[in-house]
């Protein structure tokens, strides 16, 4: 995206130390990259952290939910703090950044907020589909991220006269994970109504992305077994 002339901001905690050291590197890349500090599990940080974005750097186009953490540990061993921070974080994280950048894309709307602009790409796992031991926070987690992300898809799906689609883009959900967890989540995606598209080269995978709207889901980023990219549209 940013050698691709997009202004990159990239989220981190309060005080970071490798903030200023990614942003040099960032640069000697030729990369118009930028860093917002914040707290994504909490809601006063998030707004704050949106507002300055807005302030320094511009409209917000995309949002790549992408922050993520575990603490494993075996149900009966595993605290309540443990389990909080991951679902924080993970699932919590995820809502109160898109909630705080959904506000500013309805806000950024050419006439109403119908006709709202932007796309909100939430980062999933496949451990929203296959159990793994130990893990059952961030299982929790990430599969509540993938039933949030189809439901706010639906939540902004704007349709103009006659059933048609408008240009409103909706929200994207990225899974990677071996081929069975592919095939698994493509056929449920298919009966939620979605259609499937399917690309050999990224680049055509990323213009049907762009053309879909407004509920896209993008699923094999990168999976070895598979020749290229299916694109689900509604």
């Amino acid at each position: 995206l940013g050698k691709g002339g997009i202004r990159i901001v990239a989220g981190c905690l309060p005080g970071y130390a490798k903030k200023d050291e990614w942003l040099s590197q960032m640069k000697a890349q030729g990369i118009a990259a930028h860093a917002a500090e914040g707290q994504v599990d909490d809601y006063e940080s998030c707004v704050r952290m949106v507002a300055a974005i807005r302030q320094e750097v511009g409209e917000i186009d995309i949002l790549v939910n992408n922050a993520g953490i575990t603490r494993d540990a075996r149900l009966e061993k595993m605290s309540e703090e443990q389990f909080d921070q991951v679902v924080d974080v993970n699932l919590k994280g995820a809502f109160l950044v898109g909630q705080a950048v959904a506000r500013a894309m309805v806000q950024q709307g050419v006439a109403t907020p119908d006709q709202a602009s932007g796309s909100i790409i939430n980062m999933s796992s496949g451990g929203a589909t296959r159990s793994h031991r130990g893990m059952v926070a961030y299982d929790a987690s990430k599969g509540g991220v993938e039933a949030m992300t189809r439901a706010l898809a639906l939540e902004h799906e704007v349709r103009g006269q006659g059933g048609g689609v408008s240009d409103t883009k909706g929200l994207i959900l990225v899974v990677e994970d071996e081929q069975a967890i592919f095939e698994t989540l493509k056929l449920r995606l298919k009966a939620d109504g979605f259609t499937v598209a399917h690309s050999r080269d990224g680049e055509d995978a990323l213009r049907q992305v762009e053309a879909l709207r407004p509920a896209a889901v993008v699923l094999d980023i990168g999976l070895p077994k598979l020749e290229g990219t299916e694109v689900c549209r509604r």
